[in-house]
């Protein structure tokens, strides 16, 4: 089976406006927003900072530019909801959709994702998408594992807050497989110490 590949954006609303119409040139604070629980891309340290290679990265962008910027992380649900209500000015990251690109406008991409599922070490049948007719797989709420499962219909989703409860629902064996981007997983594995855990493809 071919493996699913997404491409990371960095999306601005408005983006078609002339640039005088940024708060950018005009002297104002832009603010960020992003998930919280999206490590190694964003995710909040112990004190509750933002951290990750998105952040690091607008943080560079803003040095360059001269940008006056707020970075605010949260849950991805709500990042996507303050971004509609004009809350933030802009998201970190967020995966490309047609569906999407209907409603939010994107910039270049910086990155490529690849997604991957993840089972217990003890699903010795589960290898591909096909593999989960009829079986439970976690996905975190309003992310783009959950736009492709939704295709599928004869595989149940389980809708998690975040990539925490995804893992620790596999951990718990209260779904059959997780599906996730790749590096999310991975860091999420060795956060947790989840040595039952195996990475499919």
């Amino acid at each position: 089976m071919k493996k699913i590949y997404c491409i990371l954006f960095l999306i601005f609303l408005l983006l078609l406006i002339p640039p005088q119409a940024f708060p950018f040139a005009r002297g104002k604070t832009v603010v960020f927003g992003g998930g919280s629980g999206f490590a190694p891309y964003e995710y909040l340290d112990p004190s509750g900072g933002p951290k990750g290679f998105d952040v690091e990265l607008v943080r560079e962008m803003a040095r360059i530019k001269g940008w006056d910027i707020e970075i605010r992380l949260m849950d991805w649900p709500l990042a996507i909801d303050a971004l509609r209500k004009g809350k933030v000015d802009a998201l970190l990251g967020m995966l490309y959709s047609e569906e999407r690109d209907r409603e939010f406008d994107f910039s270049d991409p910086h990155s490529t994702l690849e997604l991957s599922l993840f089972t217990r070490k003890d699903a010795l049948s589960l290898f591909t998408l096909d593999d989960l007719k009829g079986r439970k797989i976690a996905v975190y709420d309003r992310g783009m594992p959950l736009e492709i499962l939704r295709e599928r219909k004869e595989i149940k989703t389980s809708v998690m807050k975040d990539m925490k409860d995804v893992f620790s629902a596999l951990a718990r064996g209260e779904v059959d497989a997780a599906l996730c981007p790749k590096l999310m997983g991975l860091s999420w594995m060795l956060q947790t110490m989840l040595t039952q855990a195996l990475m499919r493809f």
